[in-house]
């Protein structure tokens, strides 16, 4: 639900610009609690009450929850690889500033240990009345609303043809999403019932509209003119009942793991659990966009096969990587065949791993995204480390110790083991 996006543009057409936004939290250095001071934060790195820090080629700014701070583009960038050290450079400026205060960035999508019922505050400044309207209309006390990171993704596209291709491709992809990026093993203290529980929470938190969410997973629909008619409308009639003042436009408030943004003619993805860090991040980045050029260049199945995969078998299979991440069975021909698989069941690990070596034998992964792909491929997804490095039980010194290491390796910019 950004409220503040990247600078407007409209003339980039395919795979001409990339903007990425990367959400962290704001804890206690010490105690990894979280801790409210986003605002703060800001203030401090604009030399005055600031709503968002232009920092250069990153964009500091918060979203909802006060203990949240984004670091994203400023403006599309022309190529995805080598985004990292930018992101990763923001992080250090970010802790920096944070630790004048005994206060640090904790990555990753769900703060282990916080309750939203008691801990739930919203960002006071800047566009506060949208802020509160979504509380009012959907209750904000819950881990669907603040307490969730992700990583987004910005892909432009120039006219309905482009527009078309790019649907069709991120459509497919949506479904595997959750079994590369899974990072949200623990709830309230405990074990999650599954390892990407923050897409569990975020598909409930505007139940009370569902137009709003819907599958998560697109609609097959692939003209701009079909989407303003048959996604953007139904949510602003729905919400009218909510909103008489129409303050929430349906751009906004649209919340399908794949987005239209026709502000700046881009399909955002909002699927990807935030990582350890900016080089996991934008690794999985890199691969993500490699892989969707694969698609839109029909290199294993072509447009007609793409636009016309079943609804019900995309929605059932990012289900089941949402309950079992990498361990999840993709199956059925009809899907395995939009990815060039001479096989009918594979893994999400399985199938990742081919779509790694595509993008590789492409020269579309930068060293540093390959360095942290063969440690995905060797040791699982960012969820199966923590769960792994945890153990039973979930008591909370191994929790602490386990996201301790996890702001650390935010810090040094490297891969959690």
């Amino acid at each position: 639900m950004p409220v503040w996006v990247m600078a407007e543009r409209d003339d980039l057409g395919l795979f001409q610009g990339y903007g990425i936004e990367i959400e962290w939290m704001i804890v206690d250095a010490d105690t990894l609690d979280i801790r409210g001071r986003a605002d703060w934060l800001l203030a401090q790195a604009a030399g005055n009450a600031a709503v968002e820090h232009v920092d250069g080629p990153i964009t500091w700014v918060n979203e909802l929850a006060r203990h949240l701070i984004e670091a994203k583009s400023t403006d599309p960038m022309p190529t995805i690889q080598g985004q990292h050290a930018l992101f990763a450079d923001a992080a250090a400026k970010i802790n920096a500033v944070l630790a004048t205060e005994g206060l640090c960035l904790l990555p990753g999508p769900m703060h282990p240990w916080m309750n939203p019922a008691s801990e739930y505050d919203l960002f006071p400044h800047g566009q506060r009345d949208i802020y509160t309207l979504f509380d009012r209309v959907f209750d904000c006390r819950g881990h669907g609303w603040t307490n969730l990171q992700s990583t987004q993704i910005n892909l432009p596209f120039a006219g309905d043809a482009e527009f078309a291709a790019l649907m069709a491709a991120v459509r497919v992809l949506l479904p595997l999403l959750p079994a590369l990026s899974a990072g949200s093993p623990f709830v309230r203290g405990r074990h999650a019932p599954q390892p990407n529980h923050r897409l569990a929470v975020y598909a409930e938190n505007c139940r009370r509209v569902p137009s709003i969410t819907a599958q998560v997973v697109p609609e097959p629909v692939f003209s701009t003119g079909a989407y303003r008619d048959r996604v953007l409308a139904p949510i602003t009639r729905d919400m009218a009942l909510h909103d008489p003042e129409q303050i929430l436009e349906a751009e906004w408030v649209n919340a399908r793991g794949a987005i239209v943004r026709f502000s700046r003619n881009c399909i955002e993805t909002r699927v990807m659990d935030t990582q350890e860090s900016a080089r996991a991040d934008l690794a999985l980045c890199e691969l993500v966009v490699a892989t969707v050029r694969s698609l839109v260049e029909q290199r294993w199945s072509g447009q007609d096969a793409q636009q016309s995969a079943d609804q019900r078998l995309l929605v059932a299979q990012y289900r089941v990587a949402v309950a079992q991440a990498e361990a999840a069975e993709f199956g059925g021909r009809a899907f395995t065949d939009l990815f060039g698989l001479p096989v009918s069941t594979v893994s999400g690990h399985g199938l990742w791993a081919h779509l790694i070596e595509a993008a590789a034998s492409n020269g579309q992964l930068s060293n540093d995204a390959q360095i942290h792909l063969e440690h995905w491929l060797r040791y699982g997804s960012l969820a199966t480390r923590l769960v792994r490095a945890v153990g039973p039980g979930a008591k909370r010194a191994r929790l602490r110790s386990a996201y301790a290491a996890l702001a650390q390796a935010l810090v040094n910019d490297r891969s959690y083991t």
